[in-house]
């Protein structure tokens, strides 16, 4: 999973948090060793997370108004990151 990165301190793990990964088409092979890691309940938080996506307008890609094929998050992404849960990868 990427190279890996040697800390001053070998007992700390290092977490990442998947955003692109989650727009792979289920059917998309990695030719990777499947990651390992854990969901972080987030349920209590949701309606938090959902209001400070809808506030981050430039992280959707709705602040360039002259540019219809500008950057925009895909609708199926921004779903994904509104589930009970967060996903973290360990490295």
């Amino acid at each position: 999973m990427g190279q890996r990165i040697k800390a001053l301190r070998p007992d700390l793990r290092i977490l990442a948090y998947p955003v692109w990964g989650l727009t792979l088409p289920p059917e998309k092979e990695i030719e990777e060793q499947m990651p390992a890691g854990w969901r972080l309940n987030v349920e209590a938080s949701l309606p938090k997370k959902r209001r400070a996506i809808e506030a981050h307008l430039s992280q959707r890609g709705l602040v360039v108004k002259d540019d219809p094929n500008g950057f925009v998050l895909p609708e199926h992404l921004l779903e994904k990151m509104l589930q009970p849960y967060e996903i973290f990868i360990a490295s």
